[in-house]
């Protein structure tokens, strides 16, 4: 399993307690100014492993250059890697840059980016706590509010502490 973290410059809360729960955790971070080859790598490396963490950090409340805070090249990486199974977006802070991912198979929002929420993802995704909650709003027309537990053609994730990806893969209709 890999966790990326974009838009952060080191190691996230959510990464230090995934780490905890999931033996052989590979962590990689994506800041401000990374090389668009090494943006091309990743993409290409996301077929090594079972489960992708993709998770978008620093995120602001505005679009600016239409991208919420990220550098174009982030928001490139996160577009392509999206839409592909194995891989799991976590956005964190703004779910306003979801309008430009309905494309995404699996997303998890969390409507913070401090280290209580962050800590309170992972131990969603460690099966700790249930996945509770809803959209307030919905950035994709095919999406609908109140819809549980998860929006048209998305899944849920459930990483398990034996590095075990359990998921719904069936598609909502």
């Amino acid at each position: 399993m890999q966790y990326i973290g974009v838009n952060a410059k080191g190691s996230t809360p959510i990464f230090e307690r995934l780490k905890l729960g999931v033996k052989g955790l590979k962590g990689v971070f994506m800041p401000d100014g990374s090389s668009a080859s090494f943006s091309n790598d990743l993409i290409s490396g996301l077929k090594n492993y079972d489960l992708n963490i993709v998770s978008i950090h620093g995120l602001s409340n505005y679009p600016r250059g239409s991208y919420y805070g990220l550098e174009k090249n982030q928001f490139d990486f996160i577009e392509k890697a999206a839409g592909r199974s194995n891989v799991a977006i976590l956005l964190n802070g703004n779910l306003y840059l979801m309008k430009k991912l309905c494309g995404a198979r699996t997303v998890l929002v969390s409507y913070e980016d401090d280290a209580t929420t962050q800590n309170a993802t992972a131990d969603v995704l460690l099966g700790t706590y249930p996945l509770k909650g809803q959209l307030g709003a919905a950035p994709c027309s095919d999406w609908t509010l109140g819809r549980e537990p998860a929006p048209p053609k998305t899944k849920i994730i459930h990483v398990s502490t034996t590095d075990k990806l359990s998921a719904n893969t069936e598609k909502k209709k």
